[in-house]
């Protein structure tokens, strides 16, 4: 397996308060600036489609994926699975912290023949996308 992605963060809020910030997709052109727009059908099994800005000046990219676990208010986890050619799992996950704090721990795993491709060409982007949308998510919830 290639080395994941992860990002972590203490936010000064409440899991609860990140949980909805984090699955009302509706709302994260508010605070999301790497991901400002998703539709889905928010269950396991269900669908997601996430229109990123990989590239910062051109058009959104959108990625279609498969929601593989939702445990609220702790939980979620998706991605793809293309068999032996690529599987993404991205998950996220909070803690609830003393003091009304969350931790929120992101990670990407990627496997498969493509992986190492995809992720040449994908970590920076991604990097950066997953920062911005830690910085976005933290001012939200601690509004």
């Amino acid at each position: 397996m290639a080395r994941p992605i992860i990002h972590t963060a203490v936010l000064n809020a409440p899991i609860k308060t990140v949980w909805e910030a984090i699955t009302n997709f509706e709302n994260y052109g508010l605070w999301n600036e790497f991901c400002p727009k998703v539709k889905c059908d928010f269950r396991e099994g269900g669908s997601i489609t996430m229109y990123a800005n990989m590239f910062p000046g051109r058009k959104p990219t959108n990625q279609t994926e498969k929601f593989f676990e939702i445990t609220e208010p702790k939980k979620l986890r998706y991605g793809i699975n293309y068999g032996s050619i690529l599987k993404t799992d991205r998950i996220q996950v909070l803690f609830e912290l003393s003091n009304g704090k969350t931790q929120y721990h992101s990670t990407l795993k990627m496997t498969g023949m493509l992986a190492p491709f995809v992720l040449w060409q994908y970590r920076n982007p991604i990097n950066r996308g997953f920062a911005l949308s830690i910085a976005g998510l933290k001012k939200y919830v601690e509004q």
